[in-house]
């Protein structure tokens, strides 16, 4: 009897009557095991939107300070005029048109007259009026923070990017009254200790 035509590789044992019925068909091949070798490592792929993004930074940041900064100031000054203690709620420092006034509001206050308000015995005035510019930069960290999170559910990359800054910034406010500025001896935390008499 014939023996069975048995070539041995990648098929294992195939006989001459299989390979009469695999005739004008293609041979099943087996594909190479890559089994335990290591897998290449991706290299992350950025879009042209992420790019622009990150170059907007420093438009987004100046923006989100801003509008966290100039409501703050502006809700010292209402408060001082709406206790009696200033007479333009509109009138406040801008610096002296610096770079840094400009870009970064360093000189920027709220023009309220704390000493004469003081001396008169406004102490309750004065309490409010510096409460309110932080009371502002609270409202606002739990607005952005919680009511409308708009820094993670935003369609937009660039609200959501502008968001996370302002939510960032108001935070900041807050923690540049407390703790940096307890120990300070002049500035709106040293009007509320004068004001209140805490210590």
């Amino acid at each position: 009897m014939r023996q069975p035509f048995a070539p041995m590789g990648a098929l294992g044992r195939v006989t001459v009557a299989d390979l009469k019925i695999s005739q004008g068909r293609q041979m099943p091949t087996k594909e190479p095991s890559n089994a335990g070798a290591p897998a290449a490592a991706e290299v992350p792929r950025y879009s042209s939107a992420t790019w622009w993004l990150l170059a907007a930074s420093p438009v987004v940041l100046l923006l989100a300070h801003y509008i966290a900064v100039l409501p703050h100031e502006f809700d010292h000054s209402f408060m001082a005029w709406m206790w009696g203690i200033k007479s333009d709620p509109l009138r406040i420092t801008w610096g002296h048109g610096s770079i840094g006034d400009i870009l970064l509001l360093i000189g920027i206050d709220e023009n309220v007259d704390y000493p004469s308000a003081l001396a008169q015995g406004n102490t309750v005035a004065v309490a409010f009026t510096v409460f309110a510019g932080p009371a502002t930069n609270g409202l606002f960290y739990l607005l952005t923070r919680f009511a409308v999170p708009l820094w993670r559910t935003s369609g937009r990359p660039v609200v959501a990017y502008l968001m996370f800054w302002f939510l960032f910034i108001n935070l900041a406010n807050l923690y540049d009254y407390v703790p940096i500025r307890v120990a300070s001896g002049n500035g709106d935390v040293w009007e509320w200790i004068q004001a209140t008499r805490m210590s």
